[in-house]
Order: C-alpha cells, then sequence, then structure tokens
C-alpha cells in the first residue's frame, strides 16, 4: 500500500523496519525530496504511486501459504519545504531539464543516511521507479556502451557484475543512438536491468535483504499475527452468456476454464478461455452461432479465501482478449458460414463458498462481457457457477 503523507519524518531515506504492533509485516519507508518546480513534484509522485502501490508476501519456512508482508509508503516532497532538521531523512533529487543523458541516483543503504541524484524531467515513470532502487541499495544489472565519435567505435560505460556481458559484446551504439544497454544475463526482466519492466517482489526482497529482514521469523510463524497469501486456483465455470447488439440477440449455454496466478496478498494474474453456443431449428432451417473468447489480466480479492474451514469469498476481475464469432446457416440443401473477431471483455466479481482447504463451490460470476463485431457494440453479459481448485493447500 502506498501512502503519500506520513505522521513522522524518518531519520533515513530508506527506512526498513518491522511493525511495531505486528512484527509480522514489514515495513518500508522511502522519502524523496525533489528540487525543482512543483510539476516536477507531482509528475515524480505520480510516477511513483503507480509504481510502488504494492504489497509483497514473505512466506513462512515450511507454510507458503502462511508468512509476513510489506507495507510500502513513499512520502514525496518540495525540498523548499523541508525544515533544517528534516532534510537529513530524505534522498535529495536535482531535476534538470532532458540533455539527452540518463538520470542518475547514488547507492543507498536502507537504515543508513539517504542519497542523491540527478533526474531528467519529462522521463516515463519507470525511469524514476528504477532510480529509487538506487536508492533502496540495488544495483544496476545491465551493461552499457557509448558510442565515441573520435575513433568511431563503442566505448565501455557499464558490464555486467557477474560477466559475461550478453552477445559477447552488449550492444553496438552509433553515431545516431549514442547510448545502448542490454540486460544481463537472468535479468531480462528486471526494472534495475530495463526500466519499462515492472516492480516486482523480487525487487522488493533484494531491497529487504540488505537490511536483514526478508524473512519471517519463526517467532512471527509460530502466532497468530501472520498474514495468509490466497493460493493460485484453476476453475472451471459453466454459465448462461447473452450476446446481442439492437440487429443480433441470442442466448447461449457453455463454459469457461482459467487459471489465476496470486502476484500478491490481493492481487493476482488471470488467464481465461471459454466457449459458447446457440442454436435454431425449425424444419429444414437450422442456424449454429459460437462464441470462443481467450482473456487475460488482473484478478482483485476483496475478501481472502478461508484456510481451513466452510466460509464466503468475493474477488473481482478485469480480463481483456479476443473473441471468436462463428455462425453457420443450413436450408434447403444450402450452407453458409460465417465468423469475425473482436476485441473481448470480461469484467466482474465472483463469490465462492469455501468446501475445505482445497475445494470450493464458486456460487455466483457475473461478468459484463462487450465485444465490438460489424463496426457495433455488443453489450454482452455472462452468469455462471462452478468448482474452484486452490493448489498447493
Amino acid at each position: 500500500m502506498l501512502l503519500q503523507s506520513c505522521t513522522g519524518t524518518r531519520r533515513f531515506g530508506t527506512t526498513i523496519e518491522r511493525d511495531e504492533n505486528n512484527p509480522c509485516q514489514v515495513n518500508m519507508i522511502i522519502q524523496v525530496a525533489i528540487e525543482g518546480t512543483d510539476d516536477d513534484v507531482t509528475m515524480v509522485k505520480n510516477a511513483l504511486e503507480d509504481c510502488y502501490g504494492k504489497e509483497c508476501f514473505i512466506p513462512c519456512p515450511g507454510d507458503s501459504l502462511k508468512g509476513c508482508k510489506t507495507k510500502i509508503t513513499v512520502v514525496v516532497k518540495k525540498y523548499s519545504s523541508l525544515k533544517e532538521d528534516e532534510t537529513a531523512g530524505f534522498h535529495y533529487v536535482q531535476m534538470i531539464d532532458d540533455d539527452g543523458l540518463p538520470s542518475n541516483a547514488y547507492l543507498g543503504t536502507p537504515n543508513n543516511g539517504a542519497s542523491s541524484g540527478t533526474w531528467r524531467r519529462n522521463q516515463p515513470p519507470g525511469v524514476y521507479c528504477h532510480e529509487v532502487l538506487h536508492f533502496c541499495g540495488l544495483h544496476d544489472q545491465y551493461c552499457s556502451r557509448l558510442y565515441d565519435p573520435v575513433t568511431d567505435s563503442a566505448r565501455t560505460e557499464l558490464v555486467c557484475d557477474p560477466p559475461p556481458d550478453p552477445n559477447g559484446y552488449c550492444c553496438a551504439p552509433s553515431a545516431s543512438h549514442t547510448r545502448c544497454s542490454s540486460p544481463c544475463s537472468g535479468h531480462e526482466h528486471d526494472l534495475m536491468a530495463d526500466s519499462n519492466a515492472p516492480l516486482t517482489c523480487d525487487n522488493i526482497m533484494d531491497v529487504l535483504k540488505g537490511a536483514g529482514l526478508n524473512n519471517c521469523p519463526p517467532e512471527c510463524c509460530a502466532s497468530d499475527k501472520t498474514f495468509t497469501r490466497p493460493p493460485d486456483e484453476v476453475y472451471i465455470i459453466p454459465g448462461y452468456y447473452h450476446f446481442g447488439d439492437k440487429y443480433t440477440k441470442f442466448g447461449s449455454v457453455g463454459g469457461s476454464v482459467g487459471y489465476t496466478k496470486q502476484i500478491g496478498t490481493s492481487l493476482g494474474v488471470t488467464i481465461e478461455g471459454g466457449y459458447y453456443l446457440h442454436s435454431d431449428k425449425d424444419n429444414s432451417y437450422k442456424q449454429t452461432s459460437g462464441l470462443m473468447h481467450i482473456t487475460g489480466g488482473i484478478t482483485y480479492r476483496v475478501t481472502d479465501p478461508p484456510t481451513t474451514e466452510k466460509g464466503i469469498s468475493i474477488s473481482t476481475h478485469a480480463l481483456f482478449g479476443v473473441s471468436r464469432y462463428t455462425q453457420k446457416t443450413s436450408f434447403g440443401g444450402n450452407t453458409l458460414k460465417d465468423d469475425a473477431t473482436s476485441l473481448h471483455f470480461n469484467i466482474g466479481a465472483a463469490v465462492d463458498l469455501q468446501l475445505n482447504r482445497s475445494w470450493a463451490v464458486r456460487l455466483l460470476q457475473a461478468d459484463y462481457a462487450p465485444t465490438f463485431f460489424y463496426e457495433a457494440t455488443q453489450h454482452n453479459y455472462r452468469i455462471s457457477a462452478g468448482l474452484v481448485h486452490r493448489l498447493g493447500r
């Protein structure tokens, strides 16, 4: 969870500590002071809000569904608004106009003073998120080369540690692209190697490791103050799908199957596929319509499923993908076929009844599922129920 206010100023630019009321929660507080305009402060604050608004789970030894969690608080202020005795507790950032050079930050250490850096204005949000991780103690995980116009050759700026550099030469800069970089091996989707990559719990765990707080202690795991991580799950949900716009409307039956991978204490990534069928028949006339979809997106748990007893849990989801519409019409010995492809959304909520540690009944799932076939919008809806199997329990 990310907050933009704090009841008191911390002593360090990055403070990592166990919560005084619950040692099973690790608090990570990052304080950044911007030397720049009000617009600079707003820009950086918004970027860090989007990046650091996540929780991470630290499992107990021997029980991956029980453990500690992190809470991230980011405080972004204008440097000139700070009192003199507050400045030592903030990482200092000087904002300058984009001069074509990369933004930078000196490496910091959690719970040990503050650091500083120079950032260019109007950079992608991931650049500022990357630089903050330097303040928190993380190293770059990419190699880079610079173009030397005097020798018309590449000059080494940064190498992978440990070696080797990817491709044996890292990358090839040119007169038109004077600086290039490549992720080091094993860091291809790491924010510390690519500012376009998302912040992950692996990044957060690396920061916590620097403070010696990347574990859930035995005394916490033996208490009743631990947190429960919802398990990954697979589900099958037969249901009714209503398709239509002002020209064509019909109801169909079928089902969907899906898989949700948990990426936090409340968030999961879901992929789902389904097929629904409608038929009309009258003497020699028969028309069959089929709707197939594949979607993926985010599932958010409003309430966690019970771990050992019966109970209700609620989740919401927003999925996006493609839908395939096929129609086959037979009459008088003739057959016509038609098909089309459209964007497809599934936005809805589900209510589950937990039966035991592994199985739940999906009592109801309701979705708004618009499609856009034939330059029209079909305001579809789906009603489903079925079974959920929670993995690892």
